[in-house]
């Protein structure tokens, strides 16, 4: 019987050690995260990084300032530009420079979260663009950001490597765009 009880004992505390990578997700989390990724691709996803400023409601501080910096080298709402500013091939905000035609999220992973400091999430998205034939289909990952609960916020974009071969992510590209346009100013 004691043998019972010392298995029995072993195999809790090996059961209740034991740590998943994913946690719950309640469902008022999981919409406000759905509703910044549709906030992030209604506004951003086709091209509208160079119409609108980088908002501070939906991206992280690194992703902001990494977007103004970009913007203001390419000259995104500045009306007297008096050389022919820097350009970015495509969309950046997914992992196809021409853009999509449609997306759906695939699925909401918490990955971790240390009360009070905050949470991550990771949420999958798919593309698809008709506009090539066949139809170009491709899965990028969203890691969004909620620091000491004040709201989810896209801290990067992982593109998809079978379509984007050079850059990982979008803090990369951008990181990139940044140190070659500050290092020689005049390369546009």
């Amino acid at each position: 019987m004691r043998h019972l009880f010392l298995c029995l004992g072993i195999l809790c505390l090996m059961l209740s050690c034991q740590q998943s990578s994913n946690i719950s997700i309640d469902p008022s989390t999981n919409n406000e995260i759905k509703e910044k990724i549709t906030q992030l691709y209604n506004s951003y996803g086709n091209g509208g990084f160079y119409q609108h400023p980088a908002s501070t409601d939906l991206f992280s501080n690194d992703l902001t300032h990494l977007i103004e910096q970009s913007q203001k080298i390419i000259g995104v709402g500045q009306k007297n530009i008096q050389e022919k500013p820097a350009l970015m091939e495509g969309t950046v905000f997914v992992s196809l420079p021409e853009g999509f035609t449609a997306y759906k999220i695939k699925s909401v992973d918490i990955l971790k979260s240390i009360e009070p400091i905050g949470s991550i999430a990771d949420v999958t998205v798919e593309f698809e663009n008709t506009n090539f034939s066949p139809t170009v289909i491709y899965t990028d990952k969203v890691r969004l950001v909620n620091c000491l609960s004040k709201g989810w916020k896209v801290d990067n974009i992982v593109y998809d490597p079978s379509i984007e071969k050079h850059s990982k992510d979008i803090k990369t590209v951008l990181g990139d765009f940044i140190a070659i346009h500050s290092e020689n100013p005049d390369r546009k």
